[in-house]
């Protein structure tokens, strides 16, 4: 167990060191090699337990699982979990841990809505930038956790959510409790839009109430994209939900 940890910390310590393609090309190379994947799964045996059951464990050969939600109207929801923790120790700080942007570099298709989840967010990532640069280009919905400090925001035509916790830690700075709810839903015969109901504990009530739109007043916020032509008539369906 010990020669085990001390091999994956000096292949934590090699990654770090790296930037950009070279990260990937380190990644490969380590991935390749039945030693090194060992050492680097080795932190994630007990995840990858748990996440069996669910079809999201990780491995070399599948260091991210995807899975297709299919719309009655035709329309595809892609999604990916991406692991930001094949580079994880005591030493985690911002701008340490690594993703891999290779594995973040979704392909675009017609009538494909992409989704990725990702625990750590960009700001935490040694390959930030490029990691970045994919997801701003061709990722619809971008969920992230970590921080505890729910944010939203839209960049270039992208929705990226940073969640919130629904059990932050007591000691925790700002302890909120919160959570969300995403709806995505046809809005007509070219557009998929989402629906983000967001909630937060309030006091003295208690009880969960909405986040309101600034811009709006509305209970949630909206976002609509278009390029996803309905497949089947009009009149089979009028509205297909996922949520």
């Amino acid at each position: 167990k010990r020669a085990e940890g001390l091999i994956t910390h000096l292949l934590h310590e090699e990654i770090r060191k790296l930037d950009g393609p070279a990260i990937d090309s380190k990644l490969r190379e380590f991935f390749s090699d039945a030693e090194a994947t060992s050492a680097l799964l080795a932190p994630l045996a007990e995840y990858n337990v748990f996440a069996q059951a669910y079809g999201c464990a990780v491995s070399a050969t599948e260091p991210y699982w995807q899975r297709d939600l299919r719309l009655s109207c035709g329309t595809t929801i892609r999604m990916r979990g991406l692991c930001s923790v094949y580079v994880s120790n005591t030493e985690d700080d911002k701008g340490k841990m690594i993703l891999g942007t290779a594995y973040a570099a979704v392909q675009r298709e017609n009538g494909v809505l992409h989704l990725t989840l990702c625990h750590h967010p960009p700001e935490w990532l040694r390959d930030q930038d490029p990691v970045e640069d994919h997801l701003e280009s061709r990722v619809h919905i971008q969920l992230f956790g970590h921080k505890h400090d729910q944010r939203v925001k839209t960049i270039n035509d992208k929705v990226r959510l940073v969640a919130g916790a629904m059990h932050p830690e007591r000691g925790e700075r700002s302890w909120v409790p919160t959570y969300n709810v995403l709806e995505i839903e046809r809005r007509d015969s070219e557009h998929i839009g989402l629906r983000l109901y967001q909630r937060r504990w309030c006091q003295p009530e208690p009880s969960f109430t909405a986040e309101r739109d600034p811009g709006t007043g509305n209970a949630f916020r909206d976002h609509t994209w278009s390029g996803f032509p309905r497949q089947i008539p009009p009149d089979a369906i009028n509205r297909c939900l996922a949520s």
